[in-house]
């Protein structure tokens, strides 16, 4: 069953892809990443392990906020694609507002005790407040 926050979410991605403010897809979001316009990255929660391998490090990289979304079929049903497996969010208002719906992921690699640690699989989260709360003002 979908919550609201979810449903606010994804009705939110959908304004974006109509506004061409979003890289669909795994290849795009890279590239996006890459090129440095990417203000946050969307993962659903079922994304495949070449997503992850290949998005959150880049990610992490430019730090830009991981936010873990509904599973791949929701999401592309969303934005009318075939299940989807990455997205980069290229509008920094719309980012911020799917902060307010989305769990952000920790893929900095650090654990509690300071040291480095290998980000598994299974990504480790924190809500939305929590990491709205260290964000950066200005980026």
């Amino acid at each position: 069953m979908m919550t609201d926050r979810t449903r606010t979410a994804l009705g939110l991605l959908g304004l974006g892809a109509r506004a061409r403010r979003l890289a669909i897809g795994v290849d795009a979001a890279r590239e996006a990443l890459r090129r440095g316009v990417a203000e946050a990255l969307v993962l659903p929660s079922d994304a495949s392990e070449r997503a992850r391998e290949r998005l959150t490090p880049l990610a992490g990289h430019k730090a830009v906020a991981v936010l873990v979304g509904p599973d791949a079929d929701a999401l592309g049903q969303a934005l009318g694609r075939p299940p989807v497996h990455g997205v980069a969010v290229l509008d920094r208002q719309l980012a911020r507002g799917l902060r307010a719906y989305l769990v952000v992921a920790d893929v900095t690699g650090r654990n509690p005790a300071g040291g480095a640690s290998e980000v598994s699989s299974d990504l480790r989260r924190t809500s939305g407040a929590e990491a709205n709360q260290g964000e950066k003002v200005g980026r």
